[in-house]
């Protein structure tokens, strides 16, 4: 749990600093910002971290860095299985949503989360998503049910 609460402060640090732009790859669609999660646990976990992901819900890879751009966590995956890599090693893991979920300490919907950065409504699991100033760049998420409440901020890059 000590080691956890480490991580998530490195990543709450990243607030500071942008991380650097992705490497465009051919047919994959991309996304780089800053991510926010407030978990309203007890305790509460905040979490915030510069990212890139690449790919779709079915595969692809999501890098997050702490507040010098240098890499925190990265998560790769596939339809078959999803690889962990942070501070504590490297994990596998099922799938992409048991290994957010490992990270993040709360389930994130992954499709969901797919089409929310591509501007499109989804509700699921609980998850509303306020698109309102997706043209600025800007997605606010939240989870109400189930239990604890949850809020993801987005800050896309232009």
């Amino acid at each position: 749990m000590k080691t956890a609460a480490l991580v998530w402060l490195a990543l709450l640090l990243t607030a500071c600093a942008a991380p650097p732009k992705p490497i465009a790859v051919k047919g994959q669609t991309q996304w780089a910002g800053r991510i926010s999660l407030v978990v309203e646990a007890s305790p509460i976990i905040q979490n915030t971290a510069g990212f890139t992901l690449t790919g779709s819900a079915s595969a692809g890879q999501l890098e997050l860095f702490n507040p010098l751009g240098a890499k925190a966590a990265n998560i790769f995956w596939t339809s078959e299985s999803a690889v962990l890599t942070n501070d504590q090693g490297v994990k596998n893991f099922a799938n992409l949503a048991t290994a957010l979920q490992q990270l993040l300490q709360t389930h994130i919907p992954v499709e969901a989360l797919f089409d929310w950065l591509a501007g499109v409504p989804h509700d699921a699991n609980g998850w509303k998503a306020d698109l309102s100033r997706y043209a600025e760049g800007r997605l606010f998420l939240t989870r109400n049910q189930p239990l604890p409440r949850a809020e993801m901020r987005i800050a896309l890059e232009k």
